[in-house]
């Protein structure tokens, strides 16, 4: 079950970065957690670390999520991903909430997306 999720996904063409890489790498974590797979643990740390920059704006948003209908609901779901994976490398020594490039990490994500949750009206994407 896990071999065929190993590979990164594409739709149309474009390597996929938003929630479904999102759900993928936290599947394959939570694999390689049953398997004891520790070079797949590895892997997706890795993949988590490399996707930060390319999905996330300078301001946290997160664009791919942002552009689709319900952007909040996405956004969230994307968030929540990224925390079941930072859990599981916290549980083996390797600190993904405080990783940062350039600027971008989890916690500007979190910051962006609070923000906006505690006041919608100020949301600027579209929740249909």
């Amino acid at each position: 079950m896990i071999d065929p999720q190993r590979q990164i996904m594409f739709f149309d063409g474009y390597e996929m970065y938003n929630n479904w890489e999102d759900a993928r790498l936290r599947y394959l974590a939570t694999g390689a957690l049953a398997l004891d797979d520790l070079e797949l643990l590895q892997y997706v740390f890795d993949r988590w670390r490399t996707i930060i920059p390319v999905k996330m704006e300078n301001d946290g948003s997160l664009p791919r999520e942002c552009e689709r209908t319900r952007s909040m609901s996405y956004t969230l779901m994307a968030l929540g991903l990224a925390l079941d994976t930072a859990e599981i490398a916290k549980a083996f020594g390797v600190d993904l909430y405080n990783y940062c490039h350039n600027g971008k990490s989890i916690k500007l994500a979190l910051d962006y997306a609070a923000r906006h949750l505690l006041d919608m009206d100020q949301w600027p994407h579209a929740m249909q």
